[in-house]
């Protein structure tokens, strides 16, 4: 069995609803992980697909209003992980006898990663910006 994220301070960025939605998305990946012998891992990829699109478009809409110089990076770090989920989903979903342990792997390590280094870079720059 595949073991859950925890969250740790290590994964705080300092803004709220961004660490909000962190939590969000850990919490849908661990639902996989206790769901991944289930018939309901293509829903809860979908259910990652549309919450992830949704705390995307937050953060990107926060770093370009307060001009983070990263954001063309991060914009196209987060349609990769969109491209890959959905491709997940879809494939999910033709064939149910998909590995689903791949597809976990794939989406805690690209999570925990992402969190702990690229959007560490978001802390040190919304630090001394009043965001929320």
């Amino acid at each position: 069995m595949i073991e859950k994220i925890k969250w740790n301070s290590k994964m705080k960025i300092g803004v709220k609803s961004i660490d909000k939605q962190h939590r969000q998305l850990i919490d849908i990946t661990n639902k996989l992980i206790e769901d991944s012998s289930n018939d309901n891992v293509s829903e809860t990829i979908n259910e990652m697909v549309e919450y992830s699109n949704s705390h995307f478009k937050h953060e990107e809409k926060l770093m370009k209003e307060f001009g983070y110089p990263e954001l063309e990076d991060q914009q196209s770090s987060h349609r990769e992980f969109i491209a890959k989920t959905v491709e997940f989903c879809t494939e999910s979903m033709r064939n149910m006898e998909i590995a689903p342990s791949s597809v976990i792997i794939f989406l805690k390590e690209w999570l925990v990663d992402h969190i702990l280094r690229e959007d560490q870079k978001l802390k040190v720059f919304f630090a001394d910006k009043k965001v929320r």
